[in-house]
């Protein structure tokens, strides 16, 4: 005796092959498949490719959204906490830090040490009185031109002026658009 395998009836399956056995002969009658096998030759099978590069197209969506939410969080909240946990242990870090150098060299790594050090704090005022001025001379500039929201304007110039090369040509470039959808002349 054969082995019959059903479907019980309140799965979705069970649902399926009963709508199917219902309408089995106007399903055939309009050219449609009326049968479960039939249905999966006829729209899995054909279209198994499409199916297959969708569900690849949203899993690398998905891990790459998720990738990327990871690299904001550590960003946006980590390195944060991680420089202000720095700073409230820069007194220790620096009385400790010496007695990692060897005993024989390290008068004479500290000296090089402050000197490396000194010149880049110099240099940090320094580009951040140019920006200062840079981001005060752009709005001044920006606001005789008559251009709307200067002051926004000019401190979005300044954080351009960090960009090496590229950002002064961002900065005119963004002027003369400005310009030219403002109607100032």
């Amino acid at each position: 005796q054969p082995v019959t395998i059903t479907e019980r009836e309140d799965t979705p399956s069970g649902q399926l092959d009963k709508i199917l056995q219902r309408y089995g002969t106007t399903l055939e009658q309009a050219g449609l498949p009326s049968t479960r096998r039939g249905l999966i030759d006829r729209y899995f099978n054909s279209n198994r490719q499409k199916i297959a590069d969708f569900v690849q197209g949203a899993f690398d969506s998905f891990f790459g959204l998720l990738t990327g939410l990871l690299s904001q969080f550590f960003v946006v909240f980590l390195i944060p906490v991680i420089v202000m946990m720095i700073l409230f242990e820069m007194d220790n870090l620096r009385q400790k830090s010496p007695k990692w150098i060897p005993p024989s060299i390290r008068n004479q790594t500290l000296s090089i040490a402050r000197d490396v050090s000194d010149v880049f704090f110099g240099y940090l005022r320094g580009m951040s009185l140019l920006i200062v001025y840079f981001t005060i001379v752009q709005t001044i500039v920006l606001t005789f031109l008559g251009l709307p929201y200067s002051i926004l304007l000019g401190i979005v110039f300044g954080a351009f002026y960090l960009i090496p090369i590229i950002g002064n040509f961002i900065t005119a470039f963004c002027i003369f658009v400005l310009m030219g959808f403002t109607g100032v002349a």
